[in-house]
């Protein structure tokens, strides 16, 4: 949520109630990042360079990869040590590692900047395809907790309907005999693993790209 500078000191000084659960805050800060050569501070439809692919670093697109976690090379830190050779950092990674160096430098040096202009959160529900003032695509995101529950679920598929949805991300969603049930067989469903699925992201707009990541994904965790 987007909150002033004094609303946003209360957040993370205190912990909010929400039904049953007691959560602390903190500030939502996103890396600028390109899916065409997986570098940072530009777009897409901006890129300049050539295709990277952000696992393990090569010449071409993710949907062709077949490294192997252990072959995992991220091409952010390996720039950074080619103009830092006297303080080298780990590049045994993908780009899209959470834990990446040089990510977790971003958004040190993006959340500095945030606080520093009062606190200009974005909105986590709404993922801006495009920022110019003359033209704007959102894309609809929802992120729930179903419990596994079918009255849950049930009631989900209505709210997306009413909203006009384009992506869920669930957690602990209905399922079947470890298979997931009670969505809409129009929708493509996103979930990883042999066991019983505790993760997926469900797309409800066929006209968004997608790719699933299946290094990175698992019964916990789906990424796309």
């Amino acid at each position: 949520m987007e909150v002033g500078p004094q609303t946003r000191k209360l957040l993370l000084q205190k912990k909010v109630k929400l039904g049953s659960l007691i959560c602390k805050t903190e500030d939502y800060v996103v890396a600028n990042r390109c899916f065409r050569c997986s570098r940072f501070n530009h777009r897409f439809r901006d890129c300049r360079v050539e295709e990277t692919c952000p696992l393990c670093a090569g010449r071409h697109k993710l949907r062709e990869c077949t490294s192997s976690p252990t072959e995992f090379k991220c091409i952010n830190c390996l720039t950074y040590n080619k103009y830092n050779q006297n303080k080298n950092i780990c590049t045994n990674h993908s780009s899209l590692d959470k834990n990446c160096p040089s990510l977790q430098a971003i958004l040190e040096k993006q959340g500095k900047s945030r606080i520093t202009e009062t606190a200009d959160f974005r909105n986590t529900n709404t993922i801006h395809c495009n920022r110019s003032n003359k033209m704007r695509t959102q894309i609809k995101c929802i992120q729930v907790n179903l419990q596994h529950s079918t009255i849950t679920t049930d009631n989900l598929m209505k709210i997306i309907e009413e909203y006009s949805t384009d992506i869920l991300c669930i957690q602990e969603p209905y399922t079947i005999q470890t298979k997931m049930a009670g969505i809409s067989k129009k929708y493509k469903i996103f979930a990883s693993g042999e066991g019983r699925i505790q993760a997926a992201i469900v797309l409800t707009n066929n006209q968004v790209d997608n790719i699933l990541i299946k290094q990175l994904s698992d019964e916990d965790t789906v990424v796309l």
